[in-house]
Parts: structure tokens; C-alpha cells; sequence
């Protein structure tokens, strides 16, 4: 089965049982809290008859905008789930999860009722208490496996819990504020009924609060699988200890929601920050710190300067090359900066082949270049010499003035290429970085240049780009 399948079979079946199991812990939430009170409590299934109560009740609206912003709330929702069961970008999960708080914000604001004001300008400061959680969470994610797919995350073979132990406890710890628990229910639930009677929901009801109803058992089920995300990888057993886990998360939050008084706005968004800056602040710095190596070696692949020198081309290569900077390709966006000054280069990027005449001004470029330096031959001319190798002046490509690392082979040299070769040659940089940094010969080559090879050398040279 293709990946597109499986994702369009994962949002679907999100979209289609999301909202049974949401009602199911719903009811399951509030006959555990009932038990823990030594209640007898409602039935399991009493959400859903709520829910077919709502929904044939007298549609009763302060205005149109009310049910407008609530449908969003719904659909970004929605769309925040399918985004990740079919294993999306988490960056625009969380932008569609946020997103989704906005229009509740907005549709207790367009109510003009002094409660759900007061109501939504405390899920405002909820909101500005747990996003940036999140927001660590999927750069935390990044820094661990390399990639904000979702997919790809799935696709390690070690649990990023082991990786990133802090980010889970403050992804734990904001699901209070998500589930709205103890001590945070302050916006909307209902043990805020003492002060702000439905709060957010105040002016909201009939199918519209069925909407906010459903949305919210949406919602739980999301953030459930998004604590499992730190469990599952590549072996389908992981799902055994991830399950489990969610479980543990549940009913704990309410344990917690039965434990605890409800605070005020101030100390929640205090305590959460505080949480924030001592538990995942610092682990997503130590993830960076790792992530580069556990030294300042990674900064060699993370900040390569370039100097590009034209060998005696057509300039269709170095039109190419030019084309990298333009907004549509934005080679800068690894870090690499152009200059002219080849004592301050990482890079040495030529094109055109080498002849009589620019042999000493190559070989004179890359002997005021310090270690560790990396060479990159764009272009079929600079690979081999190219349709001039034949003539009398030629001496043939870069490889023979020069080591090259990386061939770029091409006649012009696509830019997707040329970029596809400096990333190449930023791995290159690194090894030989690492190679310096073992050995201690700063400012020293790593070896006596022998013989130059040629082009095709596999056991020297390697090819980006086609």
C-alpha cells in the first residue's frame, strides 16, 4: 500500500471514530471522577445522549457571527486531526490547532456578553500558556529525528520519548490546560460554573454547543495521539507501550482534576512559563547541543561561506549559480553566505575547466583557503574539461589543479543541482572538520596532495545532482 493511502485511510478513520472514542472518554472521564467522588455517576454513554439533546433543541442564536466562528473552531479542528493521522507537517498541525482557539476566542467575543468576554479573554491567556509548549514540542521533534513530517518521526527506529524525556512532561503538563482540569479550568467547564457560569459557552447553545461538544472530543483524541507520537516508531509493537501510556496521561489528568482547586489566570500562566523555561527550554537547547555534534564542530555544516570562481566557462553555469541566491531557490536558507575573500571560505565552487593560464590562480585560491575546505566542480566543463578537453591549452577539469570533493555534472548545471551539491559538500566539511578536530592538525591539510585524480574515481570523488 502506497503512503498516500495509508495517510488518506488515517485522516479518515480520524474523521470517522474520533468522535465515538472522544464521547467514550468523555463518559469514561466523568464516571472515574464520579467513583472517586463515591458517586454512582452517569452512564458511559451519557455525552452521546447529551449530544442527540443538544441537537434537536430550539436553535437560539445572539447572532450569526456566534455560529460562524464556532463552525471554524470545528473545522480547524477537524483539520488539525486529519493533518495528523495522515502523518502531516506537525507545524501545520499546530498552526491549525491554534487556529482553532482563535474562533472560539472570537465567538465568545462576538457574543457581547460580559461573561463569555471574561471567558475569552481567559482562554486567551491559556492559549499564550501552552502554544509555546507545543511549539517546542515540534522543534523538539525536529531535533530529534531531522524533520517536521510527521511521517518521518514515525519512521525512527528509537522512541523519541528517550530523546526528549523534559518535552513530554511539558506536553503532560499543558494537556491539563487542553483537557481544561483542575487547576485550570478557568475558561470554559464545568467547574467554572461559580463564577462565570458557562464562560466561553456562556451564550452558546442548541447544535451549536453540540458543535463546541464534538470539537472537543475531536480534540481530545488528537492530543492523545500526539502523546502516543512519542512512542510509536517503525516497529508496530511501539503502539503496545504507547496505548498504555495515553491511558496512564488520561487518568491522571483526572486524578489531577479531582485533586487540585482551581487557580487563578495569573499563577497559570506563571507556573506554566516556569515549567516551560525549567523542563523544555533548556532540553530543546541540550537537543541543539546534540543535534550539532555535543560541540561547536556542527557550526562548520550550519555556516559554510562560499567563494565562487569562474575557470573559463560559457557563464551558462555561473548564471545557474547566481540563480541558488534568487528568492525562488534561497540557498541561504543553509546558512551559506557568498563571498569574495577565499581566507574566509568553506567552499570553493568552480566552473569551466582548468588551462595553461588559470592553473596557478586556481591552486593560488585554494592554498589561501584554511582547513578544512571543501571543493565543488559545477558543471560538465568543470567535472572533466567538458567539449574544450581536446584542445591544446586544456588541461582538462578542476581535478587536475586541484582535490575536488563533490562533482556537479551538468551542461548548464540545473540549480537544483547545484544545490543538491553544496549540501553534499557541507557533509564533506563536516568529516573533515571531525578529522582535524581528532587529530589536532588545525591549519595543517588533512593530506599531501599526490596526483589529482579525474572524474569518475569512485574511490576518491563523489557525483551530486544528474
Amino acid at each position: 500500500m502506497s503512503d498516500y493511502m495509508i495517510n488518506v485511510i488515517g485522516a479518515l478513520l480520524y474523521l470517522l471514530l474520533a468522535p465515538l472514542l472522544g464521547g467514550l472518554l468523555s463518559g469514561l472521564d466523568r464516571k472515574i471522577s464520579a467513583r472517586m467522588q463515591r458517586r454512582v455517576g452517569p452512564p458511559l454513554l451519557q455525552p452521546f445522549y447529551d449530544f442527540g439533546k443538544l441537537w434537536d433543541k430550539q436553535p437560539i442564536a445572539v447572532n450569526k457571527a456566534e455560529g460562524f466562528y464556532v463552525f471554524g473552531f470545528l473545522l480547524f479542528v477537524l483539520l488539525s486531526g486529519a493533518f495528523f493521522f495522515a502523518r502531516g507537517d506537525i507545524l501545520l498541525v499546530v498552526f491549525t490547532l491554534t487556529m482553532a482557539s482563535v474562533c472560539l476566542i472570537i465567538a465568545a467575543y462576538a457574543t457581547d456578553s460580559p461573561y463569555s468576554q471574561v471567558g475569552a479573554e481567559r482562554e486567551l491567556v491559556q492559549t499564550m500558556a501552552y502554544e509555546p509548549m507545543l511549539l517546542m514540542a515540534a522543534l523538539g521533534f525536529y531535533l530529534s529525528g531531522g524533520s517536521f513530517n510527521i511521517r518521518e518521526i514515525m519512521a525512527s527506529d528509537t522512541m523519541n520519548i528517550l530523546r526528549m524525556p523534559g518535552i513530554f512532561l511539558g506536553l503532560c503538563y499543558i494537556l491539563l490546560i487542553k483537557f481544561r482540569k483542575s487547576p485550570f479550568d478557568i475558561s470554559m467547564s464545568h467547574e467554572a460554573h461559580q463564577e462565570l457560569i458557562g464562560g466561553v459557552k456562556t451564550e452558546i447553545s442548541g447544535r451549536t454547543l453540540g458543535m463546541v461538544e464534538i470539537a472537543e472530543w475531536y480534540e481530545d483524541v488528537f492530543l492523545l495521539g500526539l502523546v502516543l507520537l512519542f512512542f510509536v516508531t517503525s516497529s508496530p509493537w511501539t503502539l503496545i507501550p504507547g496505548l498504555v501510556v495515553c491511558g496512564l496521561v488520561f487518568f491522571t489528568g483526572i486524578l489531577v482534576d479531582n485533586s487540585c482547586a482551581r487557580m487563578k489566570w495569573e499563577k497559570m500562566l506563571a507556573s506554566t512559563w516556569l515549567f516551560f523555561f525549567l523542563c523544555v527550554f533548556f532540553y530543546v537547547v541540550f537537543l541543539m547541543y546534540l543535534r550539532a555534534g555535543g560541540s561547536v564542530m556542527g557550526s562548520e555544516k550550519k555556516a559554510p561561506w562560499l567563494i565562487h570562481y569562474d575557470g573559463s566557462s560559457c557563464n551558462g553555469c555561473d548564471i545557474e549559480v547566481l540563480a541558488c541566491l534568487t528568492p525562488l531557490y534561497d540557498v541561504e536558507r543553509f546558512g551559506i553566505v557568498n563571498t569574495g575573500d577565499p581566507k574566509h571560505a568553506d567552499i570553493f565552487l568552480v566552473t569551466g575547466g582548468v588551462n595553461a593560464q588559470n592553473l596557478p590562480v586556481v591552486r593560488q585560491i585554494y592554498d589561501q583557503m584554511p582547513e578544512p575546505k571543501v571543493v565543488i566542480a559545477v558543471g560538465t566543463c568543470a567535472c572533466t574539461g567538458g567539449v574544450f578537453r581536446e584542445c591544446y591549452n586544456m588541461l582538462g577539469g578542476m581535478d587536475k589543479a586541484i582535490p575536488v570533493d563533490v562533482y556537479v555534472p551538468g551542461c548548464a548545471a540545473r540549480p537544483e543541482s547545484i544545490i543538491a551539491g553544496v549540501v553534499k559538500g557541507l557533509s564533506v566539511l563536516e568529516e573533515k572538520h571531525r578529522k582535524l578536530k581528532a587529530t589536532g592538525n588545525h591549519g595543517v591539510p588533512l593530506e599531501k596532495p599526490k596526483a589529482f585524480g579525474t572524474y569518475g574515481e569512485e574511490d576518491k570523488h563523489e557525483t551530486a545532482g544528474h
